[in-house]
């Protein structure tokens, strides 16, 4: 079993992250910026992988990176997310637009994100029937 957990935050002031929820609260979107984990905080699903009792070894390993994107850019990466595809095109390019003209004014066009990637992996224990 593996499992890829991706959490991604725009690198920005509280009160700026604070105005990106509003326009995603504002044009119906599901999304919430996340919280960057402790480092020392497990993959959400391990606990439950490992009481599950139907594997052995269980083992995780976390990635960690940012990166820069021009206005254009990262509206083009939301588009991308299930929550904004989700939305009718009238929502959508107020959402984007809320988005872009926040970056363009407060980062100078340019917004960061911190990404956290976590891998959790774990081997079929020797008498667990997972087809049943």
């Amino acid at each position: 079993l593996a499992i890829i957990e991706n959490r991604h935050r725009p690198v920005a002031s509280d009160q700026l992250l604070a105005e990106f929820s509003r326009c995603h609260e504002r044009w119906g979107s599901a999304s919430r910026l996340g919280t960057k984990p402790a480092a020392d905080q497990p993959p959400e699903n391990r606990a439950e992988v490992e009481q599950s009792g139907l594997f052995d070894r269980v083992m995780s390993r976390r990635y960690e990176w940012d990166q820069e994107y021009a206005t254009g850019s990262y509206l083009e990466l939301l588009m991308t997310f299930s929550d904004v595809l989700a939305l009718g095109p009238a929502q959508q390019e107020g959402l984007l637009g809320c988005i872009g003209e926040l970056i363009d004014r407060e980062l100078h066009g340019r917004v960061g994100e911190h990404n956290i990637t976590q891998l959790l992996i774990a081997r079929k224990g020797a008498g667990a029937n997972l087809g049943a």
